[in-house]
């Protein structure tokens, strides 16, 4: 997607690729950390660390020098964490682990893609979890 001056709109991109996902939330901090380690166990990354800040405007993902990932989501009521959220930040964190470099630009949209639909094949959105989780898609949460 490219804007008035021409150059590239990830976020604006990323929207209209994924704007199903976007309706759904994540409701608890305890799903986040779930989503987000069941993405890294399956996709086969290095552990990382979840964290909650009410003054984080946006999710963030960070690699220290300490060969420590981040992941840092919103703690706020006024800014809701979705599967996109969530997806984008473990993206990041696969391109980092795999390639030693990530940014926000069209190499992350397959990633994200993956991941997203491995979410909805496991049925995430409603709350299972885990190898006990019932493998049936509710596609309604992804309508109108």
């Amino acid at each position: 997607m490219k804007t008035e001056k021409g150059s590239f709109n990830f976020y604006a991109e990323q929207y209209f690729r994924f704007k199903n996902y976007y309706k759904i939330s994540i409701d608890t901090q305890e799903h986040v950390r779930k989503v987000t380690t069941e993405l890294i166990h399956h996709f086969k990354l290095p552990e990382a660390k979840v964290e909650f800040n009410k003054n984080q405007p946006d999710p963030a993902y960070r690699y220290q020098g300490n060969h420590q990932a981040i992941f840092c989501f919103p703690d706020n009521k006024n800014r809701r964490v979705t599967f996109v959220d969530v997806c984008h930040e473990v993206a990041h964190h696969f391109q980092y682990s795999k390639f030693g470099n990530t940014k926000d630009d069209k190499e992350l949209f397959p990633i994200m893609e993956q991941m997203l639909l491995y979410c909805e094949n496991h049925n995430y959105w409603r709350g299972n979890f885990g190898k006990n989780r019932e493998n049936v898609i509710d596609r309604s949460s992804l309508e109108a």
